[in-house]
């Protein structure tokens, strides 16, 4: 480990890599706490290094200190989630080195931070620093590191784009540090010197992954210019590099509106990220049609209420998708208009749908039973009365459009109230 300044954190990552045979750290000039919690955990701790502002020289003095045949690399604000354990299984069967699973937010990717302590594997790279000579390597989903943030990022914020900023002026032709330089500025979102910096990339990048993710990154600084057309070219141009690119997939989804909206989202539910550099979970919430004249207040509520429940919905529609896209539900929808019914089937989500006439028996008396009921649909007044009879224990039913006084009928025998101006739920009295 290289460490500066991490009392705050720094205790967690060491007691979740005790198992470790011997704790290498190299301080590289703390003025807090962080030497003495170390000794805490080792007698290897060195403070012989100088910051001369390049990781790989640092971690590259830390493997000079190692004696061990295998070293497993850990920042002071992770932890090792997986049991030890599990590291020492891997290096009983593998050769140079494993790459291991690593979790921060909502993306994680995979970084061989475990290899064999050999000459020709060293770091290279000022920051966001590879090892060199590793050959073939295993991956695994077995050793897991979740990342953190130390607090001492924020006394120094631009220190990585600094250093990145340097290195690319010494060589332009340096691919890796210009990728991650434009990253630095979608980070503080800069997307003006972001989208210099991914073209500059791209014109000299090689990489399959890194290049899809840089036009996809590109497609997302364009986007927030407000310049939609070259931000759709771009991401094209991601896709076309990897069809399983699920998040370029859905940003597609994103950038567009029905029918096309619908067709790439289709396409993205293929995805099998394959070959994908970081694999990031995209708030399905920012592409999704949000229901059809509903409150956030309104939206907020049921989506608390969907999640793993039976729901009866009177009246299909951008609701339907919306929810069911987002959570794990049953979900069953009655709708009374052949071509809107028409159209949500195209949708192809995960729901039963179900077309019936608004005067039928089908339609106004669905059987089972439901642990949330939405009514949004023709001949509400009915639909509510029926809704009491297949209401689960505990159950909840929902109004919209509550504020019509010609629905007042049909809430009689609830125990209810209003969510917003366009909400109303009722429980069995």
């Amino acid at each position: 480990m290289i460490v500066k300044n991490e009392e705050s954190c720094l205790a967690k990552c060491l007691e979740s890599v005790r198992g470790a045979d011997e704790i290498v750290i190299i301080d590289t000039g703390s003025t807090d706490k962080t030497i003495e919690i170390a000794k805490k955990y080792t007698d290897k701790v060195f403070t012989d290094y100088k910051w001369n502002d390049n990781f790989a020289e640092a971690r590259n003095h830390a493997l000079s200190k190692c004696k061990g045949q295998w070293v497993f690399w850990i920042d002071a604000d992770d932890r090792l989630v997986t049991p030890f354990e599990n590291i020492r299984r891997a290096v009983a069967t593998e050769d140079k080195a494993v790459s291991i699973k690593l979790i921060s937010g909502n993306s994680h990717h995979y970084f061989p931070n475990l290899h064999r302590r050999r000459r020709d594997i060293y770091w290279q790279g000022a920051a966001h620093n590879y090892l060199t000579g590793l050959g073939d390597y295993e991956t695994t989903d077995d050793i897991v590191i979740k990342r953190g943030y130390s607090p001492t990022h924020k006394k120094n914020p631009d220190r990585t784009l600094n250093i990145l900023l340097k290195e690319v002026r010494r060589d332009p032709s340096l691919t890796r540090e210009t990728y991650y330089l434009a990253r630095e500025y979608w980070y503080k979102k800069d997307y003006i010197t972001a989208v210099y910096w991914y073209k500059e990339y791209l014109k000299i990048a090689t990489w399959k992954p890194e290049k899809a993710d840089a036009w996809l990154m590109l497609a997302r600084c364009l986007w927030g210019l407000q310049k939609g057309q070259e931000a759709r070219e771009a991401c094209m141009q991601a896709v076309f590099l990897n069809p399983s690119f699920k998040e370029a997939l859905l940003f597609m989804a994103r950038m567009h509106h029905d029918p096309m909206k619908t067709a790439w989202l289709k396409y993205a539910k293929m995805a099998t990220n394959e070959d994908v550099l970081f694999i990031r979970e995209t708030d399905m919430s920012t592409i999704l049609p949000k229901p059809w004249n509903w409150s956030n207040e309104a939206i907020e509520y049921v989506s608390k209420k969907v999640r793993n429940s039976r729901v009866l919905e009177w009246g299909a529609g951008n609701s339907t998708r919306y929810f069911t896209e987002l959570y794990d539900c049953e979900w069953t929808a009655i709708e009374h208009e052949k071509g809107w019914y028409d159209k949500i089937k195209a949708w192809d989500i995960n729901a039963n749908i179900i077309y019936a006439d608004k005067d039928s028996q089908e339609y106004l008396k669905p059987s089972g039973l439901y642990d949330l009921i939405i009514v949004d649909g023709r001949n509400r007044v009915k639909c509510l009365q029926y809704a009491k009879s297949i209401l689960a224990k505990n159950g909840i039913v929902v109004l919209h459009d509550a504020y019509r006084g010609k629905y007042k009928e049909g809430m009689k025998g609830y125990e209810g109230k209003y969510i917003g101006d366009d909400l109303w739920i009722g429980k069995n009295n």
